[in-house]
């Protein structure tokens, strides 16, 4: 419901996690002496709830405030833990051993690839030189090195971007460049490290598997390297132009894995389980099954978010309990940030919240202008609103990161996102049959035809005349202005639904 008490009084996670938002700020932003203070105010604001707990608001105030308190806290641990690890940054030549996590690429002279040292217990951005033998174009997800160079803190470039921010929210802290001679692959002793980032390291290296198996089936090109940023997440074999071509047209979500991807993953999995008389156990396998895939396909920030919500609502429809999404899409805003309070400064984080929230806010009363409508129309109509309720919530953010807007995105969704569920459906079938061992050739070869189809679709959206505006990046005060607009203006159009249907308005 969307008015002051029944908006509040439906949605208390969003509150939490405007609270839990506002105390990462605090203890970003402000000089705050001690991780002491905010933690033992955050205790104590837990025991005064709880001694006031016949007081509703009073409880809950407190409530509130503790949460706030647990943001600062929190933000304060991790930026303790960052200058931690820089303190090992000593600027002099010494001996790592590493493990290669993520597979080379060629960049020019060099193989950049992520590599997580395992004393320091960090990852480093590392650039490896090529030499004539091809040592580093052999390495893989999981082999183990050991160097002896000099690790160097990142630098800022000019421009808005922080670049030394985006790599400490991904984990690294250093970065390296390597000599032929500055390095040997060995064999290490990993126990150190967790059994989870193990699993990790070997799911990454199975999805290079099969990324080499679908390669070696396809023959390569730009329609494999597509299907396989679709697939598996991995976008490294995309060309510049097939990225330009994505952003231009407004679809540039399609690459990143995300809620549509998981949906289908889910689908598939609980059609293949449909069999099952016990609904809790087929529930148990689906949502075991997504945080495989999610971890096989990197653990982006987009795919997390969206394999929380799916598992809360799967788990919560076990028991047919009512479930909201707004207040499932603040709860899983909280774990993610309390798991990485840096991860509020992320642009894909950002994006990706904001375009559900603002899909949860906008999609149902904007669907029943159309309620009357015939069945093929207001399905049409339904897929217009999605990609318009996400451009409502989204489109300032993009102007102040990236200094453009698309202006046909949602009518040429009307054709690209069905395209991409047909391409997901037939990928992962091949996917299924090439892990369990089956030849899958044949769906393979078809995958990589539709993805040529929604490749040269694409192309031809970019080209559509005044199809992206660019414009100089927008300040973060015109940002904010436009949003602090934009939610006055909802809540005065809703008003006015609300006072001409007589009743409330409700939302997903």
């Amino acid at each position: 419901m969307l008015f002051a008490k029944g908006f509040w009084q439906f949605y208390p996670y969003l509150r939490l996690a405007l609270f839990f938002v506002v105390g990462i700020l605090v203890g970003y932003y402000f000089a705050i002496p001690s991780i002491a203070y905010p933690f033992g105010l955050a205790i104590i604001s837990v025991l005064l709830a709880l001694v006031f707990l016949r007081r509703r608001y009073v409880s809950t105030f407190f409530i509130y405030l503790s949460t706030f308190f647990l943001g600062a806290t929190l933000m304060m641990r991790s930026a303790s833990e960052l200058s931690r690890a820089n303190t090992s940054i000593t600027g002099n030549e010494k001996e790592y051993q590493a493990i290669v996590v993520s597979q080379p690429q060629p960049r020019g002279k060099t193989m950049a690839m992520d590599l997580y040292l395992l004393r320091e217990q960090f990852k480093v951005k590392a650039h490896l030189y090529k030499d004539d033998a091809g040592k580093a174009e052999r390495l893989r997800i999981g082999q183990g090195i050991v160097f002896y160079g000099t690790i160097e803190k990142p630098l800022n470039q000019d421009g808005k971007f922080d670049y030394v921010r985006w790599l400490n929210t991904h984990g690294f802290i250093a970065t390296v460049f390597l000599l032929p001679a500055e390095w040997h692959t060995a064999v290490l002793d990993i126990r150190s490290v967790s059994r989870f980032q193990r699993a990790r390291w070997r799911l990454l290296a199975f999805r290079q598997q099969l990324v080499d198996r679908i390669d070696a089936s396809s023959g390569g090109g730009p329609s494999t390297a597509l299907l396989l940023a679709l697939t598996l997440g991995d976008r490294s074999y995309l060309t510049q132009q097939q990225k330009s071509s994505f952003s231009d047209a407004g679809v540039a979500h399609l690459l990143a894995l995300s809620g549509l991807h998981l949906s289908i993953v889910y689908g598939f999995l609980a059609f293949l389980l449909s069999g099952f008389r016990r609904r809790w156990l087929s529930t148990i396998v689906c949502v075991f099954s997504i945080w495989i895939y999610v971890m096989l396909v990197g653990m982006p920030v987009s795919v997390v978010r969206s394999a929380l919500m799916l598992s809360v609502y799967s788990i919560t429809s076990v028991g047919y309990r009512e479930r909201t999404g707004l207040n499932v899409l603040a709860l899983t805003a909280i774990l993610l940030l309390a798991f990485n309070p840096l991860l509020l400064w992320d642009s894909g984080f950002q994006l990706s919240f904001l375009s559900v929230f603002s899909i949860g806010v906008y999609f149902r009363p904007l669907y029943e202008i159309g309620a009357r409508w015939p069945s093929l129309l207001k399905k049409v109509w339904g897929f217009l609103i999605v990609s318009i309720a996400a451009q409502i919530g989204t489109s300032p953010l993009v102007l102040y990161d990236f200094g453009q807007l698309n202006l046909y995105v949602a009518f040429t969704s009307l054709v690209l996102i069905p395209l991409t569920m047909v391409i997901l459906y037939v990928g992962f079938s091949g996917l299924l049959l090439l892990a369990i061992g089956f030849n899958s050739a044949f769906l393979v070869n078809l995958g990589t035809k539709l993805a040529n189809l929604l490749m040269t679709a694409t192309q031809w959206a970019a080209q559509l005349p005044g199809a992206v505006v660019h414009a100089e990046p927008w300040s973060l005060e015109l940002t904010f202005l436009t949003y602090l607009l934009i939610i006055l203006l909802t809540l005065l159009l809703f008003k006015f639904r609300q006072i001409l249907l007589g009743g409330r308005v409700y939302l997903n």
